[in-house]
């Protein structure tokens, strides 16, 4: 509950920011604030503080996951740092859709009881999981580099517009990949408590 919260205040805060038509450093602040409460959270999960998933919390994942399969960020902005940043969005988005199917195809073999998947395979996935939290970490910190370089942008109103949706959609897709990085970390845990 808390990080819808955070949500809601992020939200808020960027429509300020919008209505006075600035870039600023306050909101990549604020940004990099949220994900790292959603990456703190992250790991509470991986310390075990987990409960089993329920129909709701699995549907949003496959929202999420829908979600991230149909992102089309293009990062050929002509603004390198923006450009990173967009690459670094849409391989941890990639990385996540992988991570989540593995997840639910382990979860299917658990539950039917059907070659069960090895303590090993689930400690494996839940090394990606933990390299994925560190890939939405670094992604945040490019994201700071990324809107410097848009307000330096100084072309077309067009492409100024163009950047700063493709700024925008970057950001929205990587607080979706951090929600799904939660749910992933507290799947993974249920699956080994199941086994052990």
């Amino acid at each position: 509950m808390w990080f819808l919260y955070h949500i809601l205040i992020l939200k808020n805060i960027d429509r300020g920011i919008r209505k006075s038509k600035r870039v600023g450093s306050f909101f990549n602040l604020i940004f990099m604030k949220f994900l790292s409460s959603i990456l703190l959270a992250v790991f509470i999960c991986s310390a075990g503080i987990v409960n089993a998933q329920t129909d709701e919390e699995t549907l949003a994942s496959k929202n999420r996951i829908a979600e991230l399969l149909n992102l089309n960020l293009s990062s050929n902005s002509g603004i390198e740092s923006l450009d990173k940043f967009v690459e670094a969005v849409q391989d941890a988005a990639d990385e996540s859709v992988a991570i989540s199917t593995a997840l639910d195809e382990m979860n299917q073999r658990i539950t039917n009881k059907t070659n069960t998947p090895s303590l090993s395979e689930l400690t494996e996935l839940s090394t990606r999981i933990n390299n994925l939290a560190k890939a939405v970490t670094e992604a945040s910190k490019l994201s700071i580099d990324a809107a410097k370089g848009l307000k330096e942008l100084k072309s077309s109103p067009m492409k100024i517009l163009s950047a700063t949706n493709t700024l925008n959609n970057a950001k929205n897709a990587l607080e979706t990949i951090a929600k799904e990085s939660v749910y992933q970390v507290k799947t993974i845990s249920g699956m080994i408590k199941a086994i052990s």
